[in-house]
Parts: C-alpha cells; sequence; structure tokens
C-alpha cells in the first residue's frame, strides 16, 4: 500500500481530545482509567514520548503542523 492510497482509505481524521503523556508504562493504566472516565464517547489521540511533561513544546508544536 502505497501513501496516497492510505490516505484514500483513511481521508479525515478528526478528534474531541489529544491526551498528551509519557511512555513510561507505570502511567498506561492511570492514562486509560481518566480517559475512560472523562472522554468516554469521545474520539482522542494519545501522543507518548519520553519526557513529555517536561517536553510539552513538542507535542504543541506536532498539533500546530498537524492542523
Amino acid at each position: 500500500m502505497d501513501i496516497q492510497q492510505f490516505f484514500h482509505i483513511m481521508p479525515n481524521h478528526t478528534c474531541d481530545a489529544v491526551v498528551v503523556g509519557c511512555i513510561d508504562f507505570r502511567f498506561k493504566n492511570i492514562i486509560r482509567k481518566w480517559t475512560d472516565e472523562y472522554l468516554i464517547g469521545k474520539q482522542f489521540d494519545i501522543i507518548r514520548f519520553a519526557g513529555a511533561t517536561k517536553e510539552l513544546f513538542v507535542a504543541l508544536n506536532q498539533i500546530d503542523i498537524s492542523v
């Protein structure tokens, strides 16, 4: 599958929220519980990377690029 075929399958992507978190496995269940409680029935993306809260500007920059 080439990139043009991929975007034909999924031409639009929208979500109600973006959750930014650390890749540390210890946070996985906590983040899931939070999203289950506060984002139930909503579409959201989860962005995880090392040091996410210390490097929040990286996630915000990527969001700016994607919008």
